[in-house]
C-alpha cells in the first residue's frame, strides 16, 4: 500500500469527526499540543457494548491495513487511535490537521502520557517507543526530535518552545544530540542545516 494512499484526505476526516460527533454522545474534544491530541479519558465501556450488540462497531473505522493487522480508529472522547485486530486499544496516534498523522518516510507518530513516538505505517508496530516532549516526521532517515520542550499555547493553536532539538534515525539512535534551537531542515546526503544562537549552519551525520 502506498503512504500517500494511507490515510484520507483532511476533509474526509472532518466528515467522519463530525458524523461521530453527532451520534455519540457525551464525547470530548482533542487538544492540540503542537499539533498532537492530548490523552484523555476513554468511551465508556458500556457504550461500546450497547453498539456491539447493536451490530454496529464500537468506533468509526478510519483506515485498516490490508492483512487486517492493525486499524485506525476515530474515539470521539480522545481522537484517533489504533487498534489490533482483537480491537485492544495499541496507542493514540498523533493529532495533525485535524485528523490521524500523516505517514512519512514509512512512519506515523503516535502518543502515549503526553510523550511522542513513532509507529510502523504498514504493520502499526510500534518502532519507537513515546518518549519525546516534541517530535516531527521522518525525513530522508531521520525525524527532529526535543526532550524537553514544552507545550505554548498561541490562540487557537500551540506550539512547542523552550527546548534543545537533536536527531535520531529510524531505530531511534541519536545522530545528533539535542543542542540546537531548531533542525530546519534534514538533506539527502547527511547534511543537517540547523538553528543557533547566532544564526544557522549545517552540520553533518557521521
Amino acid at each position: 500500500m502506498k503512504k500517500n494512499n494511507i490515510f484520507a484526505l483532511s476533509a474526509l476526516c472532518m466528515l467522519l469527526m463530525a458524523l461521530a460527533c453527532s451520534c455519540a454522545p457525551g464525547q470530548g474534544e482533542a487538544k492540540k499540543a503542537g499539533g498532537a491530541a492530548e490523552p484523555g479519558e476513554s468511551p465508556s465501556a458500556d457504550a461500546g457494548r450497547e453498539m456491539e450488540a447493536a451490530g454496529e462497531e464500537p468506533y468509526p473505522l478510519f483506515f485498516s491495513d490490508s492483512a487486517g493487522h492493525f486499524s485506525i480508529v476515530l474515539d470521539p472522547d480522545i481522537g484517533f487511535v489504533g487498534i489490533d485486530s482483537q480491537g485492544e486499544r495499541l496507542y493514540q496516534v498523533f493529532l495533525y490537521d485535524n485528523g490521524p498523522d500523516y505517514p512519512s518516510d514509512g512512519y506515523f507518530r503516535i502518543v502515549e502520557n503526553g510523550k511522542i513516538g513513532y509507529a510502523d505505517e504498514e504493520t502499526g508496530a510500534v518502532r519507537i517507543k513515546p518518549q519525546y516532549a516534541a517530535a516531527y516526521p521522518f525525513v530522508n532517515g531521520y525525524a527532529p526530535v526535543c526532550p524537553d520542550c514544552v507545550t505554548e499555547k498561541d490562540g487557537e493553536y500551540s506550539r512547542w518552545v523552550n527546548g534543545k532539538w537533536g536527531l535520531i534515525d529510524k531505530q531511534g539512535r541519536v545522530v545528533l544530540r539535542p543542542e540546537f534551537e531548531e533542525v530546519l531542515e534534514v538533506g539527502k546526503e547527511g547534511q543537517v542545516l540547523v538553528a543557533v544562537n547566532d544564526g544557522q549552519k549545517w552540520v553533518r551525520i557521521e
